[in-house]
């Protein structure tokens, strides 16, 4: 996450400007909402949540990549120009659920 707050001889600035962080931010601020609250039950009755703030990089890092990777999808089917095959038991979803 520091990465973008340093230019190339790592010396420190920010290559957003004010409105972009902002933006930034707020887009951080509600990813570590949302895995602030992603819960699961354990043994005895014990409830263990997530932690939002301490995956906060790795999190964005990794809705970026899965976005990447359905762009590239939908690109490889608008390409193709055909129907898509089904995956056996799994022909009740369309691709897009699959994917």
């Amino acid at each position: 996450e520091n990465g973008m707050l340093a230019d190339c001889t790592f010396s420190h600035c920010s290559i957003l400007d004010a409105k972009s962080q902002q933006g930034f931010t707020d887009m951080a601020q509600c990813v570590v909402q949302q895995f602030n609250s992603q819960c699961c039950p354990l043994k005895k009755g014990n409830v263990r949540c997530a932690s939002g703030e301490n995956t906060q990089g790795e999190n964005i890092a990794d809705i970026g990549g899965q976005q990447a990777a359905y762009r590239a999808y939908n690109q490889f089917i608008a390409d193709k120009k055909s129907d898509e095959l089904r995956l056996p038991g799994l022909e009740k979803f369309t691709p897009n659920q699959v994917f």
